[in-house]
């Protein structure tokens, strides 16, 4: 199993300059700060390998609009251009928000896969599928780099990635350790526009924020 896993290169090292551009919720998670450092410290004691988000850098990608990993080290104008777009996304994303409503959400215990750890999050209103559905078609026809957003596969929160490859018994280990260590219930009270400036939201500034 430890085969399968796969060392991430942006947090092995150096965090290199980057542009991204993402739709987020919960940046921070809007969790008990010593409650989410309990669960992380109790990760991170599994695997030395393991790099733990801090809270700070925790967020829900609503979609990603601008993939950090597709322009590492940008030139200025190349970046210039990147940040062109984000009043045409205002522009598109505003009426859909308008009188959206808070999103209730419930953090699950943390999942384990070969790229990451994860917090899956249930969204029994629908909410954020149907904010993804809504903007994305007219977000991918703004722009030819817009074409290209992406919505994740599931709403989720990261908690860590994998810096090397874990110790052989570390899914055994995960899998001891897991259970019972879910976060429980939040309400996200704002949609986000984000840059994403390291990776990962390492660092990033907020350009946009939609009350819900």
């Amino acid at each position: 199993m430890s085969d399968a896993f796969q060392a991430d290169p942006f947090v092995a090292g150096d965090w290199p300059r980057t542009f991204g551009l993402n739709l987020a919720v919960g940046w921070p998670l809007p969790v008990e700060p010593r409650a989410y450092q309990a669960l992380a410290d109790g990760l991170a004691a599994l695997d030395p390998g393991l790099f733990v988000y801090p809270c700070a850098q925790t967020h829900i990608t609503v979609l990603t609009l601008v993939s950090f990993k597709e322009h590492v080290e940008p030139a200025p104008e190349e970046q210039r251009a990147l940040e062109a777009l984000v009043p045409l996304v205002k522009e598109v994303v505003a009426p859909v928000v308008r009188g959206l409503g808070l999103i209730a959400l419930e953090i699950g215990a943390p999942r384990l896969s070969d790229r990451a750890i994860y917090l899956p999050l249930a969204d029994p209103s629908g909410a954020i599928a149907r904010l993804r559905a809504a903007v994305l078609s007219p977000l991918r026809a703004l722009s030819p780099v817009l074409q290209r957003c992406q919505p994740p596969q599931a709403v989720h929160s990261t908690l860590a990635r994998f810096r090397a490859v874990p110790a052989a018994d570390f899914p055994a280990r995960f899998a001891a350790w897991a259970p019972g260590r879910a976060l429980g219930p939040i309400r996200v009270d704002a949609l986000l526009l984000t840059t994403e400036t390291k990776p990962y939201m390492r660092e990033g500034a907020v350009v946009a924020t939609w009350p819900l």
